[in-house]
């Protein structure tokens, strides 16, 4: 098997796997905080982000390393790897402008607004790397 053909499996790989993830995050996690003991609430995010992180940055980072090789792999086509790789940096942007600022503030208590804006802004994400699974999908058929 080619290397090329390793990478694309690679990347469609972690693709996969985020987006499953935050379809459950999107659907379950995230709208389960509201209804978290608000007493333990600091404790239940401080676990979340901390085990959270376990399972989603070395996804990531593959994912990232392996878009930015894309648009390198000859007979791939442009608007795909160049889509792929976009699509990854608008994840990272919305994951560190957006999610990040409020899990931050989530740190401090549970606060039912930053709870909501969570929900709602984290479906940037979870259309993102739906749409970044299925651009996995068709590079893994050239």
């Amino acid at each position: 098997m080619e290397i090329s053909t390793v990478i694309i499996i690679i990347n469609t790989f972690a693709s996969l796997f985020l987006a499953g993830v935050i379809w459950i995050v999107q659907l379950v996690h995230y709208p389960s905080f509201h209804f978290m003991n608000k007493k333990g609430f600091e404790e239940f995010h401080k676990h979340h982000s901390v085990h959270i992180s376990f399972i989603v940055v070395p996804a990531m980072l593959i994912e990232l390393s392996t878009a930015v090789i894309l648009p390198f792999i000859e007979n791939l086509p442009k608007i795909l790897t160049i889509s792929s790789l976009t699509l990854v940096i608008l994840i990272w942007l919305s994951t560190f402008l957006i999610q990040v600022p409020v899990h931050n503030r989530l740190r401090s208590g549970y606060d039912k607004k930053d709870v909501d804006r969570l929900v709602s802004s984290n479906w940037i994400r979870t259309f993102l790397w739906s749409v970044k699974a299925f651009t996995g999908y068709l590079l893994l058929t050239f």
